[in-house]
C-alpha cells in the first residue's frame, strides 16, 4: 500500500526554499522602495532650490546696475539658510553668489541638504 501523504522532511525542504525565495523578494522590495525614496527626496530638492531662488529674481534691477564699471552691485546678499519642512524631511538652503569676471553677471549658486532615513 502506498502513501499519498508528504513527510515531514519533505515540508520542512520546501518551507526552507519558499522562505528563501519570499525573503528575497522582500529585499528587491525594500531596495526599490528606498530607491523611490531617495528619487523623491531629491526632486523635492531641486523644486525646492528652485523656489530658493525666485526671492533673488525681484533683487535683479536695472537701477542696481553701477554706472562705472556697468555691473550689477553686489546687493544680492546669500540667504540665512531657509528650512522647509516636507513630509518629514528638513531641506537647508545655501546661497553662494559669485561674480563672473569675464563679463558684468552674477553666478548663483544653492546648495540643498537634508537627511535621509
Amino acid at each position: 500500500m502506498r502513501n499519498k501523504g508528504l513527510s515531514l522532511i519533505e515540508i520542512m525542504v520546501s518551507l526552507i526554499l519558499l522562505s528563501s525565495v519570499m525573503a528575497g523578494i522582500a529585499g528587491i522590495f525594500f531596495a526599490g522602495k528606498r530607491h523611490v525614496m531617495h528619487a523623491r527626496d531629491r526632486m523635492a530638492g531641486g523644486e525646492l532650490g528652485k523656489s530658493f531662488l525666485d526671492p533673488m529674481q525681484m533683487q535683479v534691477r536695472q537701477d542696481t546696475w553701477d554706472s562705472v564699471g556697468n555691473s550689477l552691485t553686489p546687493n544680492i546678499t546669500p540667504a540665512t539658510s531657509p528650512v522647509v519642512k516636507v513630509d518629514t524631511v528638513d531641506y537647508t538652503a545655501q546661497y553662494d553668489v559669485k561674480a563672473v569676471t569675464s563679463k558684468d553677471l552674477r553666478k548663483v549658486k544653492v546648495k540643498i541638504n537634508w537627511t535621509e532615513f
